[in-house]
């Protein structure tokens, strides 16, 4: 991630709003008012279909086709103390 903002950086570009490699793991950072307040550290190898999950997102997007939503699983949670318990 910090390779990819440092050529768009370099480019003049902004960086994409999500960064996930495909396989293995990812940290995905929590930003907010331009400070990084957490790390969540999740697997990205795409887990089994989730049927209530999918239904979920059916009824939320009105019945957009072709979408298959995954598991994954959370390996660790960061937030800094003062932003712990706000509702976030």
């Amino acid at each position: 991630a910090n390779l990819i903002r440092l050529d768009c950086r370099l480019r003049g570009q902004d960086p994409p709003f999500c960064l996930c490699p495909k396989g293995g793991q990812a940290v995905l950072e929590a930003h907010y008012q331009n400070k990084q307040i957490g790390r969540f550290g999740i697997s990205t190898t795409r887990g089994p279909s989730a049927p209530p999950i999918e239904a979920t997102i059916q009824e939320l997007f009105g019945g957009i086709g072709g979408i298959m939503a995954g598991t994954a699983a959370i390996i660790y949670m960061f937030v800094e103390p003062p932003y712990r318990k706000r509702g976030l």
